[in-house]
């Protein structure tokens, strides 16, 4: 489960890169098939990086001592409420916790302006996707 975790993030790491350049690139030459492939691989991060964070979650709940992390924040006997909880209770949890938060923002701004400002919206995904692509959680 750790392996998904960890394939998930590469994945979303190597499409914030793609959807940075496929954003910027296709607003700055006017290709709308750029535009919108850079729009499907936002999706495509906030789903990669949910799978992340609840291949975390799984870990902690079951108690996989095998991964450092759970060892870290975790021990046997404790209550389920704050192993749950413990993803918050170290740096690399709470890092991955905030890129999930902020690709499901980069989400929530591209569909509620979908129809604002259709020039400046493709810059302002591929600015949101460049920070994801340098947030110190990637691998």
């Amino acid at each position: 489960m750790s392996d998904i975790g960890y394939l998930s993030l590469l994945g979303a790491l190597a499409l914030s890169v793609y959807a940075t350049l496929a954003l910027f690139f296709g607003a700055r030459r006017r290709l709308p098939e750029l535009i919108a492939s850079g729009r499907r691989a936002t999706i495509a991060i906030a789903i990669l990086n949910a799978v992340a964070f609840l291949a975390m979650e799984y870990l902690l709940i079951v108690q996989d001592f095998n991964v450092e992390y759970v060892a870290r924040q975790t021990s046997i006997g404790q209550p389920l409420f704050y192993t749950i909880t413990g993803i918050w209770g170290g740096q690399e949890g709470s890092l991955l916790f905030w890129v999930l938060l902020l690709s499901l923002y980069t989400l929530g701004v591209m569909w509620v302006h979908r129809d604002d400002a259709p020039e400046l919206m493709p810059y302002t995904l591929a600015v949101m996707n460049f920070v994801m692509t340098f947030f110190p959680d990637r691998a």
